[in-house]
C-alpha cells in the first residue's frame, strides 16, 4: 500500500495550494485529455469535511499526497466519471449509496486498482453493512485503522486488511498526564453514542478516591 502507515502529519488546509476536493461531476473542469494520475480518493458524501471519517480515511491523507479527491453521488455516471479522471488506483472511501460500489465494479471492469477504506463496524445497520460487504469483495486491498476493525472484517466479510492508523492534524508530541487535583474529561461521541457514556464511566466512580462534579 501506498500511504504513510503511521504518525502522518498532515498540514493544515490553509498551508496546501488550492485542489481539487470535494468536486461534483458537473462541476468538474475540462479534462477531455484525462487526469490519468495514478491514486484518486473517491467521497461518497455532500458535504465530507463535515464528516469526520471521510475527513480521516480521505481528505487528510490525500491533501498530505498532494492528491485529488473526487465525490461520487447516486446520479452520477461511472463510465463518465472514470473517463474523466482516468486513474490507476481508485481509493473508495465509506459507503453511504450503492452508486459508489458501481463505481468500485466499474473500476474493477477496467482493470483499475480498488482500494477500499474501511473505519466502522455497522452491523446494526443492514444497509450500510451490504454496502460493506461488497466494497470488500470487489476491492483488492482493504484498509482499516485498528486492530479490532480488522478482525471485524475478517470475522464478517472474510476479507484480510492492513491497518493504518488514523493521521494526526497536529504535530505529535509524547504523551504526558500531570492534571494536578482537578481532572476534567472530554466525552467526544455523537447522539448514537450516549449510550456509551454511562457504561465508561462507572469503573472510575468505583474508585473511592475519586471525586465527580458532572
Amino acid at each position: 500500500l501506498f500511504w504513510n502507515t503511521s504518525n502522518m502529519i498532515v498540514p493544515s488546509k490553509k498551508q496546501l495550494p488550492e485542489m481539487e476536493v470535494e468536486i461534483e461531476y458537473d462541476d468538474l473542469p475540462d479534462r477531455s485529455g484525462g487526469f490519468g494520475g495514478t491514486t484518486l480518493w473517491v467521497v461518497n458524501h455532500g458535504s465530507p469535511e463535515s464528516v469526520a471519517s471521510l475527513r480521516y480515511m480521505a481528505l487528510l491523507p490525500a491533501r498530505a499526497r498532494r492528491e485529488p479527491v473526487a465525490r461520487f453521488v447516486t446520479g452520477m455516471s461511472e463510465a463518465a466519471f472514470l473517463d474523466r479522471w482516468r486513474p490507476r488506483t481508485l481509493v473508495v472511501t465509506k459507503a453511504f449509496e450503492p452508486a459508489v460500489v458501481a463505481l468500485a465494479l466499474a473500476a474493477r471492469q477496467r482493470s483499475i486498482r480498488v482500494i477500499a477504506v474501511l473505519c466502522d463496524d455497522r452491523s446494526a445497520w443492514s444497509h450500510y453493512q451490504d454496502l460493506d460487504r461488497r466494497l470488500a469483495g470487489l476491492a483488492d486491498e482493504v484498509v482499516v485503522q485498528t486492530d479490532a476493525m480488522a478482525r471485524h472484517v475478517l470475522g464478517t466479510f472474510g476479507r484480510e486488511s492492513t491497518i493504518i492508523e488514523e493521521p494526526y492534524e497536529v504535530p505529535a508530541a509524547p504523551p504526558r498526564f500531570d492534571p494536578g487535583s482537578l481532572i476534567k474529561l472530554l466525552w467526544y461521541g455523537r447522539s448514537g453514542n450516549h449510550d456509551t457514556l454511562c457504561p465508561g464511566i462507572l469503573p472510575l466512580v468505583d474508585d473511592a478516591t475519586v471525586r465527580f462534579d458532572l
